[in-house]
């Protein structure tokens, strides 16, 4: 398990070695203490229905083994050093979007010992930019790096709403070839690294796995850690959480007695004459009655923000990028007035989009449904190029 870079299909339990192995009763021998109480649930198979936790086995797992010997590697290399790495971390523009998930600097002992010292949100983030705070000033034939790249190349397509096969194909080899240069490189895996070799059989059986990770659930945990954190009242605290959490669903259900809250929040209304612009389109003209339409800058859209100078990306055969103009609102009905960037080419070694010029002189008109990535900014770097990354919804 500590040298497999790839899944043994000989070795996976089925049904029948794990009634075996139940009734052989020897721990140390099957890895089976007894038999999994949810086999008694109806339709319940332990060697069919299973899934893994992206939060727990990636970002606070995976990414602080690699983070921490890639980091350390680079150093030993001479190739940058720490004080380097905390400085431009510190100085790096994260924007609106991303600045919540800041961390804080980089602590030589801890690296040494597997500990970033950040939250799962803070460990992806820190990941996600590290290609576009250091990347200019590492060498392209470095092996740290290019344990990296691969690793950065496994999570985005791990964070995909949807697959084909060739998409599971792929992010097969990448996690051989990652591991494979992991093991030669830095030793044995972590446990962790071997559940990964399971993911594509997970993913065809299951589904995106992002949709099953506890990252929400660790979100809401952590409003009661907080209150826990500022109470003094140590006699009862499962009794004051769940007076609190009484209290704040109560609340919710008193704002939204009517309905639940809307998919879209307008935080700014402006008004325009939207008629007499002259919009193009992507795909099939959208058909408005603009005299019923709200303008905005800054709205709520199923929870996530977009705002005026934000960036969205679509993918018509290539990656298309666009600046948010304003935002139109009819009913529940959301469509973007953006402008679009030119993206001039796919930067391997940072893993990033090389951005263009803005084209001002045409306006496009496009559904946000049509767009494949959340929000995100863009980023300059000291070589004077623009980059960007995003997040697949």
């Amino acid at each position: 398990m500590q040298f497999d870079a790839i899944q043994h299909l000989d070795s996976l339990r089925n049904q029948e070695n794990y009634n075996s192995n139940v009734l052989e009763n020897n721990f140390q021998e099957t890895g089976i203490k007894n038999k999994c109480i949810f086999e008694s649930l109806p339709n319940f198979n332990v060697t069919e229905n299973f899934c893994f936790d992206i939060m727990h086995d990636i970002f606070e797992g995976i990414c602080v083994y690699d983070m921490s010997n890639v980091i350390f590697g680079l150093i030993q290399d001479n190739i940058v050093t720490l004080d380097c790495i905390n400085s431009r971390k510190s100085l790096f523009l994260f924007g609106e979007i991303e600045v919540g998930n800041k961390s804080g600097p980089l602590d030589l002992c801890r690296l040494k010992n597997y500990n970033l010292k950040m939250t799962a949100s803070e460990t992806m983030c820190f990941t996600n930019f590290l290609p576009l705070m250091v990347g200019d000033l590492i060498p392209f034939s470095n092996d740290h790096w290019k344990v990296f790249i691969i690793l950065l190349q496994i999570i985005d397509l791990l964070l995909r709403p949807s697959y084909i096969e060739d998409d599971l194909i792929k992010l097969e080899e990448l996690i051989r070839d990652h591991h494979s240069l992991y093991i030669t490189l830095y030793g044995s895996l972590k446990p962790k690294h071997h559940f990964l070799v399971h993911y594509p059989t997970a993913i065809r059986k299951c589904g995106p796995l992002k949709y099953l990770w506890s990252m929400r659930f660790e979100a809401k945990h952590k409003e009661a850690k907080a209150y826990l954190g500022n109470t003094t009242s140590r006699v009862n605290p499962c009794r004051s959480l769940s007076i609190k959490s009484g209290l704040k669903f109560s609340n919710f259900l008193l704002k939204h007695e009517d309905n639940l809250e809307p998919n879209v929040i307008i935080n700014t209304h402006t008004i325009e004459d939207l008629a007499k612009e002259e919009y193009c389109y992507k795909k099939s003209k959208p058909v408005l009655n603009y005299q019923n339409c709200k303008v905005s800058d800054d709205i709520f859209f199923k929870g996530t923000r977009y705002k005026k100078n934000y960036y969205l990306a679509t993918n018509n055969a290539a990656i298309e990028l666009f600046k948010i103009k304003h935002l139109i609102i009819e009913n529940e009905n959301v469509y973007i007035l953006c402008n679009q960037v030119k993206v001039k080419n796919f930067d391997y070694h940072l893993q990033s989009y090389e951005v263009g010029s803005l084209n001002e002189d045409t306006i496009f008109l496009i559904p946000i449904l049509d767009f494949i990535t959340y929000p995100f900014h863009l980023y300059p770097m000291n070589n004077g190029k623009v980059y960007f990354r995003f997040k697949l919804i």
